[in-house]
């Protein structure tokens, strides 16, 4: 009996002496961050910073380098609702090549053990002279389906991350975005539709951007002979309209139904060379134009004006 009261004795000690802590977690949105700046610049970005328990955290954000200065030195993460942290990186006075450094961000807590952690490695690119793109050819000049490759060169110092948008619907690129590091090329291809609705000359641009970059790279597209209707105006009430195609290969053609107008709206295949009669009625209230669609053609549409 002795003995028990003993045993009972240390238990009661240790639940009178010990204090437990409930031990946070932040997580960050990410772990790295890499950036590029000309001296005597700034940048600014933004970081998650997630509460990943069931309760609410008090932290602390520091710095281990003067050119990285968060937006606030002390905050509270509620459960369910990320934080964000604004990071202002100067590149003033610093010397070009790569800087590192680390942001904390820590738990505010009474444990002597201490709380949770989380830390951000940034990597800063310091370079002298604006970043530029060289491309060979310098401009493109395609026909209906063809394509071209581009190299497209960064003799810049530092990396590049650039998005490639056509301007025209019937101009395609690929890949859509590039990752060119420094001195070094990636190709870009450039594809025109195979259709067009008419003969001539098309100007257009591929748009790049991206990483300090804002380029227009210049296509033009020559088309020989494309789609002719007849006629190129409607005044009467009923009657036909001739779809000839004069290109080398087949295209898919329909017309567009609308209220007040009698046509067959049918997908069509016209082959090279061949001809498609369209038979329309005019009624009350019909739309002042009709409307002829293509598949994968320079133009979508063409429009046929109804004389009032």
């Amino acid at each position: 009996m002795k003995h028990k009261i003993i045993v009972i004795a240390s238990v009661m000690l240790l639940l009178v002496a010990g204090t437990v802590y409930a031990r946070g977690l932040i997580v960050l949105s990410q772990t790295e961050l890499q950036l590029a700046a000309k001296i005597d610049s700034t940048v600014v970005s933004k970081v998650g910073i997630i509460n990943a328990t069931t309760f609410d955290q008090d932290y602390r954000v520091t710095s281990n380098a003067d050119w990285v200065k968060p937006d606030h030195a002390e905050g509270k993460l509620l459960v369910k609702q990320p934080a964000e942290l604004k990071l202002t990186c100067s590149t003033k006075g610093m010397e070009p090549g790569m800087h590192v450094a680390q942001v904390y961000v820590n738990e505010v807590t009474d444990d002597p053990s201490g709380g949770a952690s989380a830390t951000l490695n940034v990597s800063m690119k310091v370079y002298e002279s604006d970043p530029r793109l060289e491309f060979v050819p310098r401009s493109a000049y395609l026909g209906l389906g063809q394509i071209l490759t581009i190299m497209v060169l960064n003799p810049s110092e530092i990396d590049l991350n650039v998005e490639v948008v056509p301007k025209d619907p019937w101009l395609f690129v690929y890949p859509n975005a590039l990752e060119i590091p420094s001195r070094s090329m990636r190709v870009l291809l450039v594809r025109t539709s195979p259709t067009a609705i008419m003969a001539g000359s098309f100007p257009t641009s591929i748009s790049i951007k991206g990483s300090g970059i804002e380029a227009n790279y210049p296509v033009v597209v020559n088309v020989e002979s494309g789609l002719t209707f007849n006629p190129g105006e409607i005044i009467t009430k009923e009657g036909q309209i001739v779809v000839t195609n004069n290109l080398k290969r087949k295209v898919v053609i329909e017309a567009s139904q609308a209220i007040g107008l009698e046509i067959d709206s049918k997908p069509f295949v016209l082959q090279p060379k061949a001809k498609k009669i369209y038979n329309f009625k005019l009624l009350e209230n019909h739309p002042s134009e009709i409307t002829f669609m293509f598949r994968g053609a320079l133009a979508d549409t063409q429009n046929i004006p109804i004389k009032k």
